[in-house]
């Protein structure tokens, strides 16, 4: 079991042309590479719509981020995002949750309530990054 989300932010981003996907997973931005952090308000208004972004996607022999990823999330096919979150997101509350079907089933309300103080201990794959780097 996976936790997501009501909407997928990075999805809301990519659609709305605010970057495109790397190997990694990570939405791309043409001026800040992958350094962001997304947020979203739902409304019911009527929006106009841009078209998706297509931004330099990862150079086909860079595994910079898979070779520098010290918990092996980028190390197949895709990203295992159960192994990021374990290694990377700090807080009193998520190894509880991590470890049974219940706190997975309900990590989105835990999070949402109980979670909110936390700290990201890992960025190695943004540190290492080439499409991060040349727009330092």
């Amino acid at each position: 079991v996976e936790p997501w989300g009501l909407i997928s932010l990075k999805h809301a981003a990519w659609l709305a042309g605010l970057g495109s996907f790397g190997r990694s997973g990570m939405v791309y931005h043409p001026t800040y590479g992958a350094r962001l952090r997304l947020g979203a308000v739902v409304t019911t208004a009527e929006l106009d719509a841009g078209e998706p972004l297509v931004v330099p996607s990862c150079p086909e022999e860079c595994r910079r981020c898979s070779e520098a990823c010290p918990c092996g999330a980028l190390a197949g096919e895709g990203f295992d995002k159960m192994a990021c979150l374990a290694h990377t997101i700090r807080h009193g509350i998520y190894p509880v949750t991590l470890r049974s079907e219940e706190g997975l089933r309900h990590m989105e309300l835990i999070i949402n309530t109980a979670g909110y103080n936390y700290w990201v201990k890992c960025c190695e794959c943004l540190m290492v990054c080439p499409l991060n780097l040349e727009r330092a």
